[in-house]
């Protein structure tokens, strides 16, 4: 298959890194995410420790791995990156989500109670709401996180689907340019 062949092929060595990244983003987009996850695997360990443990770049590989069912990988990855970067807030946040996916509510909790003393409301304590079932508390706790000015737009609608407000979610996902671009390019 030709993302093998992608894989093999060698690395140009005017890239900084994050290219590397986003073609990775790019193929998962695309709709080849098992090409994505070998790609940005096997282009984690090229990428200089500056960009492979940027924010961004480390999304990318986690949104990859949870759209492919791999939450204990992910779980591993963003473990590692607390390891290097233990102030990584929005890291922590992503760990919690995917502890609460994966139903390890004892470990999400001990991550909500960090990550609340840096953001005492967020996102990812509705994400554990909902995965825990308590739907009345979910509901209530959207309510709230969809009226902040600064919720990104990804959330709303990721929270209004979850939540089963269908038409709410399409909403907030024709507001936001880039999930429409992608919706048009894999649809």
């Amino acid at each position: 298959d030709w993302s093998s062949d992608v894989c093999s092929s060698d690395l140009d060595q005017e890239w900084q890194g994050f290219e590397y990244w986003w073609l990775g983003l790019e193929l998962a987009v695309a709709g080849y995410a098992n090409g994505a996850y070998q790609y940005l695997r096997h282009y984690q360990r090229h990428t200089p420790d500056h960009i492979r443990h940027n924010t961004n770049s480390s999304a990318f590989y986690i949104g990859t791995l949870e759209l492919l069912g791999r939450f204990e990988e992910a779980i591993e990855f963003e473990t590692q990156e607390l390891l290097i970067q233990p102030d990584q807030p929005l890291t922590l946040g992503s760990r919690a989500m995917s502890y609460s996916r994966t139903g390890q509510y004892t470990k999400a909790e001990a991550d909500l109670r960090e990550l609340t003393k840096v953001y005492p409301r967020n996102f990812a304590q509705f994400y554990h709401l909902y995965w825990t079932r308590q739907m009345e508390a979910a509901r209530e706790y959207f309510a709230w996180l969809e009226k902040q000015p600064r919720l990104q737009k990804l959330f709303k609608y990721w929270g209004a689907f979850l939540l089963g407000e269908l038409e709410k979610g399409f909403d907030y996902l024709e507001q936001d340019e880039l999930a429409t671009e992608w919706l048009v390019q894999v649809g």
